[in-house]
């Protein structure tokens, strides 16, 4: 691994100043983009390697008594990233009505069907783990081509407004951050321009290994060679109208969650890294002869009998001590536990040993206040909006293959993204909401379904719960009749 980057402050949004992409601009746009991302790629590299393991520690020179040189990695790297990961998206994120129609809820209860089908939930995961760790990520959203013609289309051929689906029409895949970027138009609003997805063939002429797919809302280009000598190999119509590369920025400046944080991890790779220097000098300590002189091969006797025998000559008294020091492994445990926490109170996450770890009589909420999962939840909530303006752009794409495969009559404003979140409110207290909400004849019962927090789905659970109410209602209703 190279030595640690200087100078790490996000990725770069990569820009353009032309309007349109056409054939004729296309080459010009993708070599001036290429010079951008290959700052990114390289930063991106080092980060993903870094919560790996690889960190600057591993390359460590020590001058003196370099034979003893430990070279200690403590990945807390890899725990924010995995904290952040459970916290954000250990439940799948479901979609909602915003309407009030039946046509409308079935086509939510499809929508969730067909990301249930395409495995949007572990894609999730893929991607949000990327953005952890370099600051940005991206899905590719395509017809799912090999079922709709196998399936989708005979049906539609045959006249049936729908067909059944085991499948999802389309896919979702989460692309490498260090061949994907999306290039914008550097005017009011930086709109999207174009995605692009390369990689490099094994076999071919050198100059033509390297394929870009270049997409924009209306056409797909293939580009071949290098960054000086790109040609445009194939030039054809895009159908959605949308472009199919999303990408999912962490926060505006695209910077990872250990990003911020690293130069501190680096010193707690180090402090622990010369501790265990210090206990292993304690044992292998030096030892040092006063007026005498020893050859090898009586020091290799020391070495085996653990004792020696001096002769004094004169007033020169012949001795032999051990030089060690040892260190205060005590302050320097409380330093490691000072970096730690600082390191995980800038990356948002809680303090688990509270109050210096003294065991208190909190309990509840107060612990959680105390431990600073309020300032988790608000650094959550962060990630979430940010990830709300990619979930929308999907979901752009998503609907437009669903239109032209199975049908559907939903629109963007029809959508409600639902992230659910473990949250500290125990059931208890989100019962008691429920209930009082579906008390309150003004309040539409989706509504109480869907902010109670109780259910990853409300959509279905409020399905589920208005079938079960007419089954009761039925019942009792029969029952009245014969007792009349």
């Amino acid at each position: 691994m190279a030595q640690a980057l200087e100078k790490l402050f996000g990725r770069r949004k990569i820009l353009s100043d032309v309007e349109t992409v056409t054939e004729t601009n296309i080459i010009e746009i993708l070599s001036d983009a290429l010079v951008t991302h290959a700052l990114n790629r390289h930063e991106i590299e080092y980060l993903i390697r870094y919560r790996k393991g690889d960190q600057p520690i591993l390359e460590r020179i020590k001058l003196i008594r370099e034979e003893i040189n430990n070279k200690i990695v403590v990945n807390i790297a890899d725990e924010v990233i995995s904290f952040w990961l459970c916290m954000q998206y250990g439940k799948p994120v479901q979609y909602v009505s915003r309407g009030s129609t039946d046509l409308i809820s079935s086509d939510i209860q499809k929508l969730n069907d067909t990301m249930l089908m395409c495995g949007k939930a572990r894609k999730d995961i893929e991607r949000f783990e990327w953005a952890l760790a370099c600051g940005t990520s991206y899905e590719i959203i395509l017809p799912n081509a090999p079922y709709i013609n196998r399936a989708i289309v005979p049906a539609l051929q045959k006249g049936s407004a729908t067909a059944e689906l085991d499948e999802a029409p389309y896919n979702i895949y989460v692309a490498d951050p260090r061949n994907t970027f999306v290039v914008y138009n550097s005017g009011l609003g930086e709109l999207p321009l174009m995605g692009v997805r390369y990689i490099t063939a094994d076999k071919g002429k050198p100059e033509e290994r390297t394929i870009y797919s270049v997409y924009t809302s209306t056409r797909y280009y293939e580009i071949t060679g290098k960054e000086s000598k790109l040609r445009l190999t194939k030039n054809v119509p895009f159908a959605l109208g949308v472009m199919p590369i999303i990408e999912y920025p962490l926060t505006n400046t695209r910077q990872g969650a250990i990003e911020v944080i690293a130069p501190i991890l680096d010193t707690i790779n180090s402090v622990v890294s010369n501790s265990i220097d210090g206990i292993e000098q304690f044992i292998q300590y030096l030892t040092i002869f006063y007026n005498c002189e020893i050859d090898i091969e009586v020091l290799e006797k020391l070495k085996d009998y653990g004792a020696i025998q001096l002769k004094s000559f004169g007033e020169n008294k012949a001795d032999v001590k051990i030089l060690n020091e040892q260190l205060d492994q005590t302050q320097t445990l409380a330093f490691v536990n000072y970096l730690r926490q600082m390191a995980l109170h800038i990356s948002g996450m809680p303090n688990n040993s509270g109050d210096s770890g003294a065991s208190t009589s909190d309990t509840g909420r107060a612990v959680e206040l105390r431990n600073n999962y309020n300032v988790s939840t608000m650094r959550a909530d962060l990630y979430q909006m940010m990830a709300d303006g990619g979930e929308r752009e999907m979901l752009k794409v998503v609907l437009a293959i669903l239109r032209s495969t199975v049908g559907t009559s939903l629109k963007l404003p029809d959508i409600e993204i639902k992230f659910t979140r473990g949250n500290y409110e125990n059931n208890y207290t989100k019962a008691m909401i429920l209930t009082t909400m579906l008390g309150n004849d003004k309040i539409a019962p989706k509504l109480a379904f869907t902010h109670c927090g109780m259910f990853p789905d409300p959509e279905d659970a409020a399905n589920m719960s208005a079938e079960h109410y007419a089954k009761v209602v039925s019942e009792w209703e029969r029952e009245l009749n014969e007792s009349a």
